[in-house]
């Protein structure tokens, strides 16, 4: 009852703390974010504590095309990043990353 599946729970080895959802979205369990995405109140845009990165984009850091497509498919916002980040995701991959889901 007191568990907020929006919390950071799990610090990654660059000391970014990170959700649940990110957490199974840079491990590629499809499976999870199904779940996860099934939950009412979970935060589909949250994003990491210090890279600001949010589960869309970790999943297409990490290659996990089918967590992509779920969190797109479920509505994840992609213009939610972090600004003149070296890690920002230019609009060319968005495109990439719309026409996946598409086809899911």
């Amino acid at each position: 009852a007191g568990d907020d599946l929006n919390a950071f729970c799990f610090r990654t080895e660059d000391r970014d703390s990170v959700t649940l959802l990110i957490l199974a979205c840079r491990s590629g369990h499809a499976d999870a974010v199904d779940r996860l995405l099934s939950i009412a109140h979970v935060d589909i845009n949250k994003h990491s504590d210090l890279q600001r990165l949010t589960p869309v984009f970790v999943a297409a850091k990490y290659g996990h095309q089918t967590c992509m497509s779920k969190l797109i498919a479920a509505g994840a916002n992609l213009r939610q990043t972090r600004l003149g980040s070296r890690h920002q995701i230019t609009q060319f991959f968005f495109v990439q990353i719309r026409s996946s889901a598409r086809q899911t």
